[in-house]
């Protein structure tokens, strides 16, 4: 079947779903398929996307072709006037869904699949990669309610989409559960599939992990959490959990953020003053740099409320970091044994986790072996799985043009 692939990989700054889809992207042409590929980026075209599979920029390939859609008629010249004045949601109502609609019929495309949650509306099957339904979980969160995509904009897409679906696909069975409960698709619809471990902490950089330190200030043995600026982050109870190691225990650390900011890093910098902690907050850094920050870090600590599933643990896994993170719905499945959990609304229970494993070497090095033999697995596992549902899926698609 020839298969639409639709992403959103424009701007590394967005974090885990940039590495994630880039992952997924780079490895279509790594896989034996008798399946082709073709990736449509909502976003301009990705030049690090290192790829033989043909890759389109929908917003070129709009621009190409915007006069063909509003020339049909009279009122769609109008709308195409009101577009070019409009703002940015009216541009994507109008417009680009308007155009994402003729997709399939000019590239014969047979099945999508959407990698994010991207608002194409296509004529033919399709499959989704549902990340999260933390707008039903925990709604009180603002970057999931009120900012940026809303709750009622996340529910509407979600209650078309997933019932719809040819295939729902989620890293986890707590994930699936959460799915079907609040959204009813048939269960045989909905497929689980781990998260890979994101490709870049594989290859061979130039840097050695001392320039790395050398150049952002850093000495080896900080506390470690790559995470966007955003509340659910809860980079504010890890700070408290820090001064409480330093005013219980006389344990000094320093912290290490990465990840663009969302809103909250004021807040966070505020709070890390008030506390008197060093945290050293570093915007977004580039993959080159990542594995070594893992690597000289005493731990990485991952306090966040949303899952179930999340990328940061798994490369923490394969670069030797010993993993602290927060005891939420799916991370025993996740993570296994290969990670203290703890509450992550709770500063001393997080305080008692770093403190385990800043004290006790022995059971660090154990949590680096466990973490080392983790059953996870790579981008091209990971698409090879969704490969199997084409096969299953081909015969099914060939009962209608």
């Amino acid at each position: 079947m020839r298969v639409g692939v639709f992403v959103s990989i424009a701007d590394k700054t967005i974090g885990g779903s940039y590495t994630f889809q880039h992952s997924i992207a780079s490895s279509l042409d790594k896989i034996k398929t008798k399946h082709d590929f073709v990736i449509f980026n909502a976003a301009k075209r990705d030049d690090n996307l290192q790829t033989s599979v043909a890759q389109y920029s929908l917003k070129s390939l709009y621009a190409h072709k915007k006069n063909n859609i509003f020339d049909r008629s009279f009122t769609k010249k109008i709308l195409y006037f009101l577009y070019e004045k409009a703002r940015r949601n009216f541009y994507k109502k109008f417009c680009l869904e308007n155009y994402a609609i003729t997709v399939a019929d000019d590239f014969n495309l047979d099945i999508a699949w959407y990698l994010l949650p991207i608002d194409y509306q296509l004529s033919i099957p399709y499959i989704i990669t549902v990340w999260d339904l933390q707008h039903r979980m925990q709604p009180y969160f603002p970057e999931v309610s009120i900012k940026g995509w809303t709750w009622e904009d996340r529910e509407k897409f979600y209650r078309r989409m997933i019932p719809k679906a040819a295939l729902v696909v989620t890293g986890t069975n707590v994930g699936k559960e959460e799915i079907i409960h609040f959204y009813a698709p048939n269960p045989a619809n909905v497929r689980v599939v781990p998260f890979p471990t994101p490709e870049y902490i594989h290859k061979n950089y130039s840097y050695s992990d001392q320039d790395i330190l050398k150049k952002f200030g850093l000495l080896p043995g900080y506390l470690f959490y790559p995470a966007q600026f955003w509340p659910h982050k809860n980079h504010i109870n890890l700070l408290k959990a820090i001064a409480i190691l330093r005013d219980q225990y006389n344990l000094e650390l320093e912290v290490v953020f990465v990840g663009s900011d969302e809103g909250s890093e004021e807040y966070v910098r505020a709070t890390a003053n008030e506390l008197k902690i060093k945290a050293h907050i570093l915007g977004f850094v580039p993959v080159e740099a990542m594995a070594s920050l893992y690597r000289q870090a005493m731990a990485l600590i991952f306090p966040t409320f949303f899952g179930p599933d999340n990328l940061p643990p798994l490369e923490a896994f394969a670069l030797g970091c010993p993993v602290a993170a927060s005891r939420i719905p799916g991370a025993e499945e996740q993570l296994g044994d290969a990670a203290i959990l703890f509450n992550p609304a709770d500063p001393q229970k997080i305080a008692n986790a770093v403190f385990i494993i800043n004290e006790n070497k022995e059971y660090r090095s154990e949590l680096i072996k466990r973490g080392y033999l983790k059953n996870t697995i790579n981008s091209i596992e990971y698409t090879e799985n969704i490969c199997r549902f084409l096969d299953e899926f081909e015969n099914i698609r060939y009962c209608w043009k």
